[in-house]
């Protein structure tokens, strides 16, 4: 296992999650200081810390060990961006995402899409 690897998951949920490392050491029951000496040494912490870290970051501690999710699939950074916007849609919002999800997975424009031309994605100006 790439120690390193296990903090870079923990600082992508904190960061996504809009929290701060402190907040995770304390809710962890780890000294601030020695939970910033861990991820610098690139030293793990002891299980009961790591399990209290997983659960206040709201995700599995094989997540954060591994990087994969526990159908042993690996979740990407957008992955876990995509999942936190997701979670805050309201019931309607959710479904409609979700039905245009599975409109791109069948191959089928979605419906709002039809005979409209693919928006640019870009910011920049075109000539």
């Amino acid at each position: 296992m790439n120690m390193p690897e296990f903090w870079d998951r923990v600082k992508l949920y904190i960061k996504v999650q809009k929290t701060k490392q402190d907040a995770v050491a304390l809710e962890s029951g780890i000294n601030p200081k020695t939970l910033k000496q861990q991820i610098h040494h690139g030293r793990l912490p002891d299980v009961e810390q790591g399990v209290k870290i997983a659960q206040f970051l709201h995700t599995s501690v094989e997540y954060l060990v591994s990087g994969k999710n526990l159908q042993g699939k690996e979740l990407s950074p957008q992955a876990l961006i995509m999942a936190e916007k997701y979670d805050v849609l309201t019931d309607k919002q959710k479904q409609l995402v979700d039905a245009t999800i599975d409109e791109f997975l069948n191959q089928e424009e979605p419906k709002y899409m039809e005979g409209k031309e693919p928006r640019a994605t870009g910011r920049g100006k075109s000539a």
